[in-house]
């Protein structure tokens, strides 16, 4: 669920890339921990056309949505653990 794409080919995680909705996108990777899915399969999905949420944040010049998707990814390859504890730590922010 997810990962569904829309009619124009993207899932709920690109639309709150494009849109800077970094609140929907912290709920939508909370979601992901509490279903226990790879963090990894939401941050590295892609659209019909291969684009990925780190390509629209970084065309579009959303530095902080880029700085969010990179820290979890980034703590992600390291430790699925650590990155809930980071998530959780920026959520309280």
């Amino acid at each position: 669920m997810l990962l569904a794409k829309d009619n124009e080919g993207f899932p709920t995680w690109h639309h709150a890339t494009l849109n800077v909705r970094s609140e929907t996108l912290e709920k939508i990777i909370g979601f992901v921990f509490e279903a226990e899915l790879s963090p990894d399969e939401l941050l590295l999905a892609q659209s019909e056309k291969g684009v990925t949420a780190f390509h629209m944040a970084a065309k579009r010049n959303h530095v902080g949505i880029l700085q969010k998707q990179w820290v979890w990814a980034e703590v992600a390859q390291q430790n699925p653990n650590e990155l809930k504890r980071t998530f959780f730590s920026i959520q309280r922010q």
